[in-house]
């Protein structure tokens, strides 16, 4: 999930309870406050990066009688805060909801998408440029990769290209050179 967390009230309950509206009723400004207050709910957080959840009360340490001898695994320490969300009903209905299809991610939910974190790791790895680009080959790829554009020859065109390329940089000849079918038959014509 692209949720920071869980375990607060619905916008829309908060929405109703501080305007008398639906969330989607309201103005920005009112939204946002809405989703400071939701942030201020949370039971529980996901740390997306260590794949954890941690009570939003997590003390950060454990106490325990442990032996002298022994060498508790500190991976497996979770603290009394943390263990209650493991009996929170809420926790257990979030766990029950099945994954997203892979060809429905396109439908998440604005909210979730963090573009600030996104345009953040494009700069780190140098993908900047695919997300300014004002050229003809990113919008083409774009429609590819959303469905709008479909066009067998031109993808064949760039298949063998890409193929080219691949075969100049391993060093290998162009033998048994493949092309996809759309564009061998336009190439044939």
């Amino acid at each position: 999930t692209g949720a920071l967390g869980g375990g607060a009230r619905h916008v829309d309950k908060i929405a109703r309870a501080i305007y008398d509206e639906l969330y989607a009723d309201l103005s920005v400004k009112k939204q946002r406050r809405i989703r400071r207050i939701q942030m201020t709910e949370l039971k529980w957080r996901y740390d997306h990066e260590m794949l954890r959840v941690y009570s939003t009360n997590c003390r950060t340490t454990v106490s325990l009688k442990v032996p002298i001898d022994a060498t508790p695994n500190d991976d497996e320490l979770i603290c009394a805060p943390c263990m209650s969300v493991l009996k929170e009903k809420g926790f257990k209905n979030t766990l029950r909801v099945p994954l997203k299809n892979e060809n429905n991610l396109i439908y998440t939910n604005q909210i979730y998408l963090h573009e600030g974190l996104v345009q953040y790791y494009a700069r780190v790895k140098g993908l900047q440029g695919i997300f300014q680009a004002q050229k003809p080959l990113v919008h083409y790829v774009s429609g590819v990769l959303d469905g709008s554009i479909e066009n067998d020859v031109f993808s064949g065109l760039l298949d063998a290209l890409a193929k080219e390329h691949d075969k100049i940089i391993r060093g290998v000849g162009m033998q048994n050179f493949q092309y996809l079918p759309a564009y061998d038959e336009f190439l044939h014509i």
